[in-house]
């Protein structure tokens, strides 16, 4: 499917928008449509009610599923997931929406494939070995691994035996305009991020370092979601960036909070313990 230029997506929601990002630049297919959905639908597989798609078994309402884009990637993606990640909350499953045959995802650590050609396959990851894309010999690639999971469970899960002597590539560095809250810099990216700049990447070495928006659609939902949440926050006086800061200082409360009450604990046990039970023969 061809890409639109998402000048309709968001011409109105970035008048004097302070908050622009790389989105806004992307050629994306328009989600106008997306918003004219009233009510949620069944998924036909697991019998569960969804609003855009169904997050467990990959599959759109039949009512829109004609004008959600549809991506073939050069290389296929297998994404290794893991099992404590929350389905609803991935990023990652909008590649597998977007690029359904390209994409095949993995629960970590059951499903983790035993690959048969390392040598044609990379992991995406930054570790002290790895190469940039625009060092790696892309005839010999044919497959991108991705973990999908909190930063806390990577170091457990690139010791998974299928996964450890894998070759390893990094992108460049970029900032992240994720939504939620999270404890490292701005340089840790969503999952359909990271993705997504490899692939756009990869896209400009097989095209001799042109690229006119091939890949974009891989952001089709992050972008959808990203200016509903802007507009929401705008709605309320809000910038993105205050309520980033807002939802830091709460969780730097709630930490606070958790410590004290872990002592409180702690202090009435050790009185407990210090204390004469009479009943004792």
């Amino acid at each position: 499917m061809s890409n639109n230029n998402n000048n309709d997506n968001n011409e109105n929601s970035n008048k004097d928008n302070k908050e622009s990002c790389y989105l806004d630049e992307l050629k994306i297919n328009s989600f106008s449509f997306l918003d004219e959905l009233t009510e949620r639908f069944v998924c036909n597989k697991c019998k569960k009610s969804r609003k855009y798609f169904c997050y467990n078994c990959y599959v759109t309402p039949e009512n829109i599923k004609d004008n959600i884009p549809q991506l073939e990637l050069p290389i296929g993606l297998d994404i290794i997931q893991h099992k404590t990640e929350l389905k609803s909350k991935s990023t990652a499953i909008h590649a597998k929406i977007i690029a359904p045959t390209s994409t095949t995802i993995y629960q970590y650590p059951d499903e983790v494939p035993e690959f048969e050609n390392p040598d044609e396959i990379l992991l995406l990851f930054p570790n002290e070995t790895a190469i940039p894309v625009s060092d790696i010999d892309i005839t010999t690639v044919k497959r991108l691994v991705v973990i999908d999971s909190q930063w806390s469970n990577t170091k457990a899960m690139l010791n998974h035996e299928n996964l450890k002597n894998l070759k390893t590539v990094k992108i460049e560095n970029y900032n992240t305009v994720f939504w939620r809250y999270q404890n490292k810099g701005d340089e840790y990216l969503a999952t359909i991020e990271a993705i997504y700049f490899f692939y756009k990447e990869f896209a400009e070495k097989l095209n001799n370092g042109i690229y006119n928006g091939q890949v974009d659609n891989l952001l089709y939902f992050y972008n959808y979601y990203y200016n509903k949440i802007v507009q929401n926050y705008r709605s309320k006086n809000l910038s993105l960036e205050s309520r980033k800061k807002e939802l830091l200082f709460n969780n730097s409360k709630q930490k606070t909070q958790h410590y004290k009450n872990i002592q409180k604990k702690k202090k009435k046990s050790k009185n407990r313990n210090n204390t004469l039970d009479i009943t004792d023969p």
